[in-house]
């Protein structure tokens, strides 16, 4: 799950929150800020509270973009009061907390469980909500596992030409790669695929806008922030 860094408040008052959705797409792009699903017809804001469970309806702190997925089965678990329950990806370095092995998303439970601070039990309600490791019998019932694994096929051809060619002068390649993989979402995805190869990583973490930069480091690595999860 792509860590991101939204910014101040960019608002001083709005009546409706859907008026914050301009604001999101900017600081964040077009993808959902839990599956990395690429939303650029239909984004949703999603209160991290439930609004209709005592969560704030116009705070920027609790706003999110989502896709429809995510955002209909999240519905209203999560309810005022409820917000130390789940891990956030404008809060906590989420990649560190989900594995994208093959494509397939699960939670990282060995790191977590050696932090010893609750993050397993969080990452599991995350996942566990979202069905973020749903396999659909029908797969139109939910693109998202369809789009990703179409995302990992992509990022895997990609990744051996990048291997034959790493050493040649292949900069109009690798800027028509990025390009591809930003309007193709997942994130974590290509960050997975091209793990060790820190030029593209470097790039994949400037090109998917909003990405919180603090949450790697120089090399493109993932990093804890002052030795905790924050």
């Amino acid at each position: 799950m792509r860590p991101v860094d939204k910014g101040i408040q960019p608002y001083d008052k709005i009546s409706d929150y859907n008026e914050a959705k301009p604001y999101l797409r900017e600081r964040l792009g077009d993808y959902c800020s839990y599956c990395e699903f690429p939303i650029v017809h239909i984004p949703e804001v999603e209160h991290k509270e439930s609004k209709s469970k005592g969560g704030e309806w116009l705070e920027w702190k609790n706003l999110l973009l989502s896709c429809k997925y995510c955002n209909t089965r999240k519905g209203t678990v999560i309810k005022a009061g409820d917000h130390d329950k789940w891990l956030w990806p404008d809060e906590h370095n989420t990649f560190l907390a989900f594995r994208y092995d093959n494509g397939m998303p699960s939670v990282n439970e060995e790191f977590l469980q050696s932090l010893q601070d609750g993050s397993l039990d969080k990452a599991k309600n995350v996942f566990r909500a979202l069905k973020l490791g749903t396999i659909p019998k029908v797969p139109y019932d939910d693109c998202r596992y369809m789009k990703r694994m179409e995302v990992f096929n992509m990022a895997q051809d990609d990744l051996e030409v990048w291997k034959r060619h790493q050493n040649d002068d292949n900069e109009d390649w690798l800027n028509q790669m990025l390009k591809k993989a930003k309007l193709a979402g997942f994130f974590s995805v290509w960050m997975t695929v091209f793990q060790g190869e820190t030029l593209v990583q470097q790039k994949l973490i400037e090109v998917f806008t909003g990405t919180d930069k603090k949450s790697f480091n120089q090399n493109g690595e993932p990093v804890l922030r002052n030795g905790n999860f924050l």
